[in-house]
């Protein structure tokens, strides 16, 4: 049962994801390096396939290197995965071109900054030993921002 698990940091939150499960065996939770999430909204361009797919009603997307004119999709979790062809436009020839030469670059270089109110909160946790020492490195690594605000607005929510 993953109700009672301390969360210290969030490569954590993979067993109370894994543990969440009530019935039969735990859930399989893989871990994705941020270093293996692309950008590819940098090359995007239209794909055509024999059923009319936007990529809205998609749930899963994959890429491959050596198929630079394709891509497999599913519209349920549980599909097999449909390819399509990718196709030239116009004004998706050059973002065509730049598929051709290999994967775009990472998503998201670096984490995106904290509020300097919540790194303080989270650097005061540490000092006073409520988060555990083998996790200071990270919270205290953490990059903050006084232009980054502390509260999610009501519409994010």
């Amino acid at each position: 049962n993953s109700n009672h698990i301390k969360v210290h940091s969030p490569v954590e939150w993979e067993l109370v994801v894994a543990l969440a499960r009530k019935s039969l065996k735990p859930l399989r939770v893989i871990h994705v390096d941020r270093s293996k999430i692309l950008d590819y909204m940098k090359v995007a361009t239209p794909f055509s396939t024999s059923e009319s797919a936007k990529i809205s009603e998609c749930c899963a997307l994959r890429y491959h290197a050596d198929s630079p004119n394709e891509v497999k999709y599913k519209k349920q979790f549980h599909d097999d995965w449909t390819t399509a062809k990718l196709r030239k436009t116009r004004a998706g020839t050059e973002k065509f071109k730049q598929m051709q030469n290999g994967p775009p670059r990472c998503y998201k270089d670096e984490m995106a900054p904290i509020s300097k109110k919540k790194y303080d909160d989270l650097v005061a946790l540490c000092d006073d030993l409520t988060i555990p020492l083998y996790h200071h490195a990270f919270y205290k690594g953490l990059k903050s921002s006084e232009s980054v605000a502390d509260e999610v607005p009501d519409n994010a929510i």
